[in-house]
Order: C-alpha cells, then structure tokens, then sequence
C-alpha cells in the first residue's frame, strides 16, 4: 500500500497545485473531513475554507478554496474549484 496520494488542485484558469501528499484536510456541505492514502471512493460539494495539505516532505502547505467539487479516486485527489481567486497560502 502507498503511503501517499495525488493532489491536483484546478480553478477555471489554472491548475495551483500538483503533487503527492500524505494527508488532506477540507470542509464540505457535510463537515469537515480528512484524506489519507487508500481513502474510499468519494464525492464532495466544498465549502469555503481554509484547505490545508502534508506534502511527502512533511511541510504543510495551506489553500483557500472556494466553493466546487472534490473527487477522491483510485489514489487520486481532485479538486475543481469554482472561484478564480482560490490561492495557496503560506505554511
């Protein structure tokens, strides 16, 4: 089992992050939730929050995130993210 998961991070004009993580941190219609690697299938409608992400390398990384949608798949993380303004912030 890999001890880590793909992220990709998409607004309508760009893609502001690509890479693996160890774990992810997010809010949706339903609450706040958290991603590890091997996670189960998933489809979540975001809220705007803070989104906050551990890369390999152990550095946390944070991001506001508008709202839009989230796909966890096959070790893979996506997030479609409706706002243009969604922006990685400092660690």
């Amino acid at each position: 089992m890999k001890n880590h998961i793909k992220l990709t991070m998409l607004t309508p004009e760009k893609e502001f992050y690509s890479g693996d993580i160890l774990s992810l941190n997010s809010q949706s219609d339903e609450g706040v939730f958290g991603i590890l690697a091997n996670h189960v299938p998933m489809i979540a409608q975001l809220k705007p929050t803070v989104t906050t992400f551990t890369q390999v390398d152990g550095k946390e990384l944070k991001a506001f995130t508008s709202t839009g949608v989230l796909r966890v798949l096959k070790g893979e993380v996506e997030m479609l993210c409706r706002d243009r303004k969604s922006t990685r912030l400092n660690s």
